[in-house]
């Protein structure tokens, strides 16, 4: 998790803290949310690895502006993470108040993306509405499901018509965009086409059940 920008080390001026978010999004990773996720390619539950805030970039290609995230970002953290060997490091760019994505995504509060860099594909998701814990969480677990399943806009997406939306139609995207909590923690609903309906997997939930094996993923 990268908390964009010198306005998060101002003591007192960001509220939720970094620290509330990245424990808050802790308690996301770590409990049963992601379970319903194994029935798209197996996909396994993800690990937080570390969060820091970062008030330096270098540019790359273009100058650095307030626009802080865009759908191929202009900058980068100068002494990001290290990746995974397997390249499936997701990062989670999140922006303070008062600062939007800029671009054709000023209007958007979150959203997931790539870009090549050294030929590697870099995935990241990038959350502007952190004005309160709920919205941050609520956002970021919306982006995370979606960058998981579909990262590059190819592989679990939805039928023609199944999003009133232009750009890519995921499983977070159709279901209602009230939240829900979870642990105490809000959370966006997915879709699960085994259940065939928005689900926020729970420790009570029969998502996870060992689940039968399937057909390929097709588009829901």
């Amino acid at each position: 998790m990268l908390y964009w920008g010198s306005a998060w080390r101002h003591t007192g001026t960001c509220v939720p803290t970094p620290e509330q978010i990245t424990a808050a999004i802790q308690t996301v990773l770590t409990g049963p949310y992601l379970s319903g996720l194994a029935q798209y390619r197996d996909i396994r539950p993800a690990v937080l690895r570390s969060s820091t805030v970062v008030t330096t970039t270098r540019t790359v290609g273009s100058t650095t502006t307030r626009s802080a995230a865009s759908s191929t970002p202009n900058s980068t953290p100068a002494s990001p993470p290290a990746r995974t060997p397997d390249n499936r490091t997701l990062y989670i760019v999140v922006l303070p108040v008062g600062v939007s994505a800029g671009s054709d995504s000023a209007d958007f509060v979150g959203k997931h993306d790539y870009y090549t860099r050294h030929r590697q594909r870099i995935h990241f998701v990038w959350t502007a509405d952190s004005g309160s814990l709920d919205d941050a969480t609520r956002i970021a677990s919306h982006e995370i499901i979606e960058s998981v399943t579909d990262p590059e806009g190819s592989a679990v997406v939805g039928g023609a018509g199944t999003c009133a939306q232009a750009g890519w139609c995921e499983i977070a995207d159709i279901c209602p965009d009230t939240g829900a909590a979870l642990n105490g923690v809000a959370v966006a609903r997915y879709w699960s086409e085994h259940a065939d309906t928005c689900i926020t997997p729970d420790l009570a939930s029969t998502y996870l059940r060992p689940q039968p094996s399937v057909t390929p993923p097709r588009d829901f």
